[in-house]
C-alpha cells in the first residue's frame, strides 16, 4: 500500500533494481544478526543477485556460485522481455496497470510467461522432450481424431506453464522485475573489471552449453574478468 494514497502502488511502484533486492536481503540478515555468510548461490536472476552481493558487500560473502547468469542483458534478451511486456499491456483487462483483483490481464501475462519459458529451454532440450509429438485435446468418445483435434505436446506444455503462472504472479510485478533485469549492467562505460575490482569472495561461475539466453560466453566473461583481477575464481561448463 502506498502510504501517501492509501491505495495499492500497482504500476506506480518505484523503479526496482537488482541492487535494491540485494540491499533488502542485507537488511534481513542484519535483523537476524547474521554477520557473514558462507556462500551465496543463485541462478539466472539469482545469479545477478549473487554478483551484486559480492560487489556491494565483499567482506560479507565468503563464497559465491553464479549459475547461468550474465553481467548485462543482450539486445536479444531485452527484446524477448519487451515482447512479454507488450503482451501484458495489450490485454483488454490491462487498464494501464489499474486492474482489479477479479479482472486481471491473465491472457497477456500467460502469453508473456509462455514466451519467457521458451527462452528457459534449449532447442536441443525441447526436441528431446517434445519433438513433434501430438496429443488429443478432444475427449469426446473414441472417434477418429482430425488434425484440428490434436495439439503438439510442446504447445500443451507452454499453455500449461502460462496458465499455472497467472495463478501465482502479478502482471505489474512481472513488468517491474523484467525491467530490473534489463537495466542490470555491470559492464557500463567503465567495463566489467571496474565493477568487480573489490570482490573478495571465492567465486565459481557455472554455464550450460545449450543455454541460448545466458550463453556460456556471457558466463565465461564473469570468470575471466575475475581472473584478470587475480581473484579466486573458476568456471565450470556443463554439457
Amino acid at each position: 500500500i502506498n502510504p501517501e494514497t492509501k491505495k495499492e502502488y500497482r504500476l506506480n511502484f518505484p523503479v526496482l533494481t537488482i541492487s535494491d533486492i540485494v540491499n533488502a536481503q542485507k537488511m534481513l540478515f542484519k535483523k537476524l544478526e547474521i554477520e557473514k555468510v558462507k556462500i551465496i548461490i543463485g541462478g539466472s536472476m539469482g545469479g545477478m543477485q549473487a554478483l551484486q552481493w559480492i560487489i556491494e558487500f565483499p567482506s560479507f560473502v565468503e563464497r559465491a556460485m553464479i549459475i547461468a547468469a550474465t553481467p548485462q542483458h543482450s539486445a536479444q534478451t531485452i527484446a524477448f522481455n519487451e515482447v512479454g511486456r507488450t503482451s501484458i499491456k495489450g490485454d483488454p483487462r490491462w487498464n494501464n496497470g489499474d486492474y482489479s483483483h477479479d479482472s486481471r490481464p491473465e491472457t497477456g501475462l500467460a502469453v508473456a510467461r509462455m514466451m519467457a519459458h521458451i527462452t528457459y529451454l534449449s532447442d536441443e532440450g525441447m526436441e528431446q522432450k517434445f519433438g513433434r509429438n501430438q496429443m488429443s485435446v478432444n475427449n469426446s468418445g473414441n472417434k477418429a481424431l482430425d488434425k484440428e483435434d490434436k495439439q503438439f505436446a510442446v504447445e500443451s506444455y507452454l499453455h500449461y506453464q502460462g496458465n499455472k503462472f497467472v495463478g501465482r504472479f502479478d502482471a505489474n510485478t512481472y513488468l517491474k522485475l523484467t525491467k530490473a533485469l534489463d537495466h542490470f549492467d555491470l559492464v557500463g562505460e567503465k567495463g566489467l573489471d571496474h565493477s568487480l575490482q573489490n570482490v573478495r569472495s571465492k567465486v565459481m561461475v557455472v554455464g550450460f552449453t545449450s543455454d541460448w539466453l545466458y550463453t556460456p560466453s556471457q558466463n565465461k566473461m564473469i570468470a575471466e574478468s575475475l581472473q584478470r583481477l587475480n581473484k579466486n575464481a573458476s568456471y565450470l561448463e556443463i554439457d
